[in-house]
């Protein structure tokens, strides 16, 4: 019956679990495959500019933001309720439609940029004739892997964030 009501309330505020917006595609990422990507395939060039240790550091500060969020979701769930919490998303849909809406669009529109620079910069790296001593190095060579699996973390947890629905809107 509980079921039911949040069933209920997902419909009418459009929170289905499943995705069915195409248009940003995430797709579930074999973890165990991505992180041990062999060292050869990374290149140091292409790992650099992804790499800021105090957005790494915000990244993991925002990690333990939803581990806490998820904590206290668990509690209100535990308690069972459901007026004051259907009264609470009537609130925030109220208080956030707008916002979420803009948001939306800005990250999609920043999303085809993305692509397209990377695109860009595909070419432009293809378009390299000589590649320097240094990046052969096999110390060289194990930052960048470490630096590309780092990357590949931090995309996998977003993902399993955005896919169970709780990533926040920061």
């Amino acid at each position: 019956m509980s079921s039911n009501r949040f069933d209920l309330i997902r419909q009418k505020y459009n929170m289905n679990t499943t995705n069915t917006d195409n248009s940003i595609n995430t797709t579930n990422i074999d973890s165990s495959s991505l992180l041990t990507q062999s060292v050869e395939n990374a290149n140091i060039i292409d790992q650099i500019p992804g790499y800021d240790k105090n957005t790494t550091a915000i990244f993991i500060q925002q990690l333990r933001e939803e581990l806490q969020e998820q904590n206290q979701i668990n509690s209100i769930l535990k308690q069972k309720n459901y007026e004051q919490t259907t009264q609470e998303i009537e609130g925030f849909i109220e208080n956030n439609s707008i916002n979420v809406s803009e948001q939306l669009i800005e990250i999609k529109n920043l999303y085809e940029n993305l692509k397209n620079v990377h695109t860009q910069n595909i070419n432009l790296h293809n378009e390299e004739d000589e590649h320097l001593e240094v990046l052969q190095s096999e110390n060289v060579k194990n930052v960048a892997s470490e630096l590309r699996q780092l990357k590949t973390l931090k995309t996998e947890i977003t993902a399993f964030l955005y896919q169970n629905g709780i990533r926040r809107n920061d």
